[in-house]
């Protein structure tokens, strides 16, 4: 049995020893539906030596065992031993089924060490299961080891050390390695070799020569540099000195001599669980979501193997470590420094809060331990964790609470880490930007229990001052109505913003650039987005847009490189310029039938676009609107649409299929609207009036062009058909107006007065009104010669290249 009478430092020796082997939790592993239960029951008679056997009940002194399990399962458990029959039993339960485990255990009589044990990594299986343990057996008067344990720690100084002495394989006699490890500071603080061992006739060492090197390990390897040193030691009284080279006097306290005898223990699953076991752990729902420097609040409860609470009777005692050192004692300028504050009856730490209203952060970030005893019944339970303190910082204030806003705000200015702040209270129109201002590291802002409901333009757009303000979340406050111009623009580190339910309005440019925000939620009651508001957010993957906007404004989508999907809700009208250029991942958009006109660029270089139905009250496509969609490879245009603009379909090198519906109304298809496609057949409406400039051209597919009856066509332009298959030996034109057409030559050496010429053509013969100084300047530009066309003409030869071709105006 565990007495209270049980030193603390043979506690917490105990404990260092099990921590420096592996980090122990609370909480274990994720549970699954299959989990063992691994029990060990040690019969100490095995254990204990005969010189030590007799201590272990008669109240002269107390043995300890440790047993702990790391690997996929990680804890570790006193055991309480059973006087009447002298033995020892440890249970760890819900460990999940195929987990792989190693058993450890360190036994202890006051501050000696008595045996080591360790298993080899086993795998648990459903039913039953064995673990084995090696145990190595120390002597109590040596400092030598075959095994590279803790022997020793130093008495004098304010920190610990452990002297770990080991034979290689090639050692010879009386000679072997050491090394001296800083248990605060976590690294090695002196190594070397020892030779010349001397032994009494008991085998106790009697003296050796231990040699030091000093080394410099910031290059790539480490380097010799001076001269060993070397110094005899001689122990004495069970404890011997040693001079670093630095300077340090070290007295060490002999623990061991571990030899390499080993014998064997057994563990075996058992069920069920006896109901009196004692378990301490955290109590997630009265505990912080997180540590940080500043800000922690740790709660503990125990329970017994059952899962069980037990609230009555427990009598706790926390401390927390660093490097074994409980740091609420030390001393800073005389005074001693406390951190934080322990309340035994809710058996919670929390940190504690200086004059300013600001709390105590710690003095560094790393590996904290929180040892733990419970005093229960006639037993003393304790378990040490270790907890990792991140470099980061949390504030939890009040907008409306002008001195601790202010203090915050100094703070924080001269912070190089992570800063997570949540803001609550009213605030004013300054407070965002004075926050926002004071942070020059990485930041998490939690705004949703302020009273603000405008985000002003620039509000949080990236400062060119504040060279290392990374803004990596923001939670929206939970009123906000409306998010400003610019708000976010630039803010390229920003990955999560959360926009409550209450914003109606997001204006231009909102979140332009913010590249690393992946999923962007809008709710029913956004009827607003303004231009480039998510333009540039690379990371975007989909997006839904409310059913209350009605519109698409330019370049909303612009550059968003990962968008893959939108879906539209209600009744959208607009499409804006560039809306969806360059979304690279963006494969099928459905516009919605209440679409009545979609902006030039609009789909522009969507490269995966490979399906698109056009609404049927849609007045024109408009200039580039789908240029360079490859995966594009039929297109249906609706009989509402009377013109195709220049370059709409434009290197849609893989378009193979165009038609046109029933009853069309296209009147003009423009310059270059299909060229670089890979067309076959094309069947044009006998409403088509123009066929601009290079509308076909490189077409090398094309070999079939029909003009449907009664075509009132009037212009084919300069090189409309050029480079395409009309001119191979299956290359046909039908359906050609049998009227004779005036040619327009273009010129190369002023090809101004032709362009221009056509230009004025085509506004004539589309219906918008020319003047008489526009027809007369059509007719001095125009031949007097004229041409027939038939079906036999052949629009790709050299010959015909250069010319427009057009009917006389009347």
């Amino acid at each position: 049995m565990l007495k209270r009478s049980v030193c603390a430092f043979l506690s917490l020796l105990t404990l260092l020893f099990c921590t420096s082997i592996l980090s122990c939790n609370f909480s274990g592993s994720e549970k699954t539906e299959e989990t063992s239960s691994v029990s060990f029951v040690i019969n100490c008679n095995q254990l204990i030596s005969k010189n030590t056997a007799a201590r272990s009940t008669d109240g002269e002194g107390s043995v300890k065992l440790v047993v702990a399990l790391r690997g996929d399962y990680n804890d570790s458990q006193e055991v309480v031993f059973n006087p009447s029959t002298n033995k020892a039993e440890v249970s760890f339960k819900n460990i999940p089924v195929g987990s792989s485990v190693q058993a450890l255990c360190c036994m202890t009589l006051d501050a000696y060490l008595m045996y080591v044990g360790y298993s080899d990594s086993a795998t648990l299986k459903k039913g039953e299961n064995t673990i084995s343990l090696k145990l190595i057996r120390p002597l109590n008067e040596s400092i030598l080891t075959s095994q590279a344990f803790a022997l020793s720690q130093a008495e004098n100084d304010d920190n610990m050390y452990i002297l770990y002495t080991f034979k290689s394989e090639d050692s010879a006699a009386g000679s072997g390695n050491w090394i001296i490890y800083d248990v605060i500071k976590q690294g090695v603080f002196s190594f070397g070799l020892y030779n010349n061992l001397s032994k009494n006739t008991d085998q106790t060492v009697k003296s050796l020569s231990m040699t030091e090197y000093i080394y410099d390990g910031s290059n790539l390897g480490y380097q010799i540099v001076s001269t060993p040193k070397a110094q005899t030691i001689t122990p004495s009284e069970n404890s011997f000195k040693f001079i670093s080279e630095n300077g340090k006097e070290l007295t060490f306290r002999v623990s061991g001599y571990i030899e390499a005898e080993e014998t064997e223990a057994s563990g075996t699953i058992e069920f069920p669980i006896t109901a009196d076991s004692f378990n301490i752990s955290f109590d997630e729902t009265k505990s912080s979501e997180g540590l940080y420097r500043n800000y922690y609040k740790i709660a503990l409860k125990a329970t017994d193997k059952a899962g069980n609470e037990i609230t009555d009777g427990v009598v706790w005692n926390v401390k927390l470590l660093f490097g074994g050192k409980d740091i609420n004692t030390t001393e800073t300028a005389g005074a001693v420094v406390s951190y934080y504050y322990f309340d035994s009856e809710t058996a919670t730490i929390t940190p504690v809060v200086s004059s300013e209203g600001l709390y105590k952060h710690l003095a560094t970030s790393g590996p904290y331990q929180l040892y733990v005893t419970a005093e229960y019944g006639d037993n003393v339970y304790s378990s040490l964790v270790t907890l990792k303190i991140p470099d980061s910082y949390y504030y939890e204030l009040s907008a409306d609470e002008a001195d601790l806003f202010t203090a915050v705000c100094s703070e924080i200015q001269n912070l190089k880490t992570t800063v997570t702040v949540k803001l609550t209270g009213t605030g004013d129109e300054n407070t965002i930007g004075n926050l926002v201002s004071s942070i020059n590291c990485s930041a998490n802002l939690d705004l949703s229990e302020t009273g603000i409901t405008e985000i002003a333009d620039a509000a949080f757009k990236r400062q060119s001052n504040l060279a290392y303000q990374k803004l990596l979340s923001v939670k929206l406050p939970k009123n906000l109505v409306s998010i400003g111009e610019e708000a976010f623009s630039d803010r390229s580190e920003l990955t999560e913003i959360t926009i409550p339910d209450t914003v109606t309005t997001i204006g231009a440019k909102a979140f332009y650039r913010c590249s690393s925000i992946k999923n962007l939620d809008l709710s029913e009651s956004v009827e607003s987005l303004g231009q480039y508001a998510f333009a540039g957010m690379y990371s975007l993957t989909s997006m839904e847009l409310p059913a209350a906007v009605s519109q698409i404004p330019n370049y909303l989508f612009a550059d968003d490189g990962k968008l893959t999907e939108v879906l539209v809700r209600g009744g959208l009208t607009s499409i804006g310029n560039a809306a969806f250029s360059k979304c690279s991942e963006l494969e099928d958009f459905e516009i919605p039938e209440t679409v009545t006109s979609i902006g030039e660029n609009a789909f522009a270089n969507c490269s995966k676009l490979s399906l698109i139905t056009l609404p049927v009250n849609l007045a024109e496509i408009n200039k580039n609107t789908f240029t360079n969609c490859a995966g594009l490879t039929s297109i249906t245009i609706p009989s509402s649409v009377s013109v195709i603009e220049n370059g709409a379909f434009q290197y849609c090198e893989n378009l193979s299929e165009l038609f046109f519906e029933e009853s069309s109304n296209i009147k003009r298809i423009g310059e270059s609207a299909f060229s670089g496609a890979k067309l076959q057949t094309v069947s044009l409406p006998k409403s088509l009036i123009i066929l601009d400039n290079y509308a076909f051209y490189r077409n090398s597919t094309l070999t079939q062009v029909s003009f449907e009856s009664g075509s009132q066509l009037k212009g084919i332009g300069f090189r409309a058909f050029y480079e395409t298959g009309l001119n191979g030996t299956d290359g046909k034109v039908t359906g050609l107006p049998s009227d004779t057409w005036k040619v327009i030559y273009y010129s190369d050496s002023s090809p101004g007065t032709s362009a221009n010429t056509w230009t004025l053509v085509c506004k004539y013969y589309l219906g918008e009104t020319i003047s008489e100084d526009d027809k007369t300047t059509i007719n001095n530009n125009s031949p007097s010669n004229s041409e027939t066309l038939n079906d036999s003409s052949d629009f790709t030869a050299d010959a015909n290249k250069d010319k427009f071709f057009y009917i006389a105006i009347q």
